[in-house]
């Protein structure tokens, strides 16, 4: 096992949202700073192993590998592998 750095994900917190019948989907407004990655590789770990996720789209389903990493309180997180630094 290795210690690696990563950044963690920022859940959203929406602030707004609409249907929009023009486009067919609901349009979200996010809070400032939230529904994206943090910025800094600020997060201590073990890298445990690769693994491998999918998301549900349109035209079937699009596979990615991600990263098992332990974190010092012991829980796993699945990161993607860009957001994941060994040092």
């Amino acid at each position: 096992m290795e210690k690696v750095l990563f950044k963690k994900w920022i859940r959203g917190i929406a602030v707004e949202s609409k249907y929009d019948s023009l486009v067919g989907n609901t349009i979200t407004k996010w809070k400032k700073g939230t529904n994206r990655f943090e910025d800094d590789f600020c997060n201590e770990g073990l890298f445990m192993g690769f693994g491998v996720d999918y998301e549900e789209l349109n035209d079937g389903v699009g596979q990615y590998t991600n990263c098992l990493i332990r974190t010092n309180e012991g829980l796993i997180e699945r990161v993607l592998i860009e957001n994941v630094k060994f040092i």
